[in-house]
């Protein structure tokens, strides 16, 4: 396993696990151990589960609802690549997962592919090919901010933005 940014680990890429960086290693709370490309099912999820759920006199969605993972092999199916994926399995490593979000990027790459995880937001860089997290380095305090720009921006500052 490679050192990423802020020192901390980096998957390696196994099939439709990729690469990432996680924000911070000592917040537990927001640490990644896996990620997983996934694509919604809608045919599981609108016709399939409906009718399963009226034959087992509504069991089956207690099952999903108590088994995340059952949920995710009915409602999504897993893709090698980001590029057919619509989501993002998101194992953390105190056992959390949740399924997010994958935002796709536009043609002129302006917008990178990205999702949100526990508000931090995840970029996808195609020459690493991992994603990394969005950190702000904000060099000013937040006094010296406050004081420049509590009364509002004049005409000239917002010529120099």
């Amino acid at each position: 396993m490679a050192r990423g940014v802020n020192g901390t680990v980096e998957a390696n890429q196994e099939g439709n696990h990729p690469r990432f960086c996680n924000y911070d290693d000592k917040e537990e709370a927001t640490c990644i151990s896996k990620l997983t490309f996934l694509r919604f099912n809608p045919c599981m999820a609108y016709f399939v589960v409906p009718i399963l759920s009226v034959c087992t006199v509504l069991i089956f969605p207690l099952f999903l609802f108590w088994y995340p993972s059952l949920r995710i092999k009915v409602f999504y199916s897993k893709q090698p690549t980001i590029n057919k994926a619509t989501q993002i399995f998101v194992e953390g490593i105190k056992g959390n997962v949740e399924v997010v979000d994958l935002f796709k990027s536009d043609a002129s790459l302006a917008i990178r592919d990205s999702f949100i995880y526990r508000f931090i937001k995840f970029e996808f860089n195609p020459i690493d090919e991992q994603f990394n997290p969005v950190i702000f380095d904000v060099k000013h305090s937040h006094r010296d901010i406050h004081e420049k720009y509590g009364d509002g921006i004049n005409q000239a500052d917002w010529r120099n933005i």
